[in-house]
């Protein structure tokens, strides 16, 4: 909720959400049953102008609470990522989290780092999420090379797409790792925190 607060500026404004921007996202909410056919027909009627349309939209997508709010994100990201990425409330977990694993890029791959075990579970569960197609997670799962080079190739991989891939990395690595996670030079560091709110 406090991200919306952040972009609503940001939203309102031609660079943040087209009308095409808008009709995809209303389409997605009616499907999800996220909002009704009368809230569809009036964030589409054109006989208003785009910032008020996106203005409602934004009040009555905030009142509806934060799974309708995480879900309009979500969906945002996948009908038009660059605007997506271009919002104030991700710049900051943007450099947060790519940092955070250049920071910890070494240790990840040294011994002791991450092993065949956890390198796998980490490949499964990102491409879950969508961040390794079907050709990008047999690649990582399926090399006959030793492991320091298949971690390091795998985590310049994640930093190459950003802040996103790099904070899903890090919610995996926790679940599946966790004295791995709490020994990373970052867990205590200035990172904690951000990461928390992300």
């Amino acid at each position: 909720m406090e991200d919306l607060q952040k972009d609503r500026l940001h939203f309102t404004n031609k660079s943040g959400m087209s009308d095409n921007d808008l009709q995809a996202v209303v389409n997605n909410l009616l499907q999800a049953k996220m909002i009704n056919k009368i809230e569809f027909e009036m964030y589409r009627n054109q006989r208003k102008l785009l910032i008020s349309r996106v203005g409602t939209f934004l009040d009555n997508i905030e009142k509806k609470g934060t799974i309708v709010v995480e879900y309009f994100y979500r969906t945002f990201e996948g009908i038009n990522k660059h605007a997506h990425d271009q919002l104030p409330s991700k710049q900051k977990a943007s450099e947060v989290h790519v940092e955070k694993l250049k920071d910890d890029f070494v240790y990840l791959t040294n011994e002791g780092g991450i092993n065949d075990v956890t390198l796998q579970q980490l490949v499964e569960a990102l491409a879950s999420q969508q961040v390794f197609n079907a050709v990008e997670k047999e690649k990582h799962l399926h090399r006959n090379e030793e492991l320091h080079r298949r971690v390091t190739d795998f985590l310049m991989d994640l930093t190459r797409k950003g802040q996103r891939s790099c904070y899903l990395f890090y919610r995996a690595l926790k679940d599946s790792n966790q004295a791995l996670y709490t020994s990373l030079p970052s867990s205590a560091t200035k990172y904690l925190k951000p990461f928390q709110h992300c």
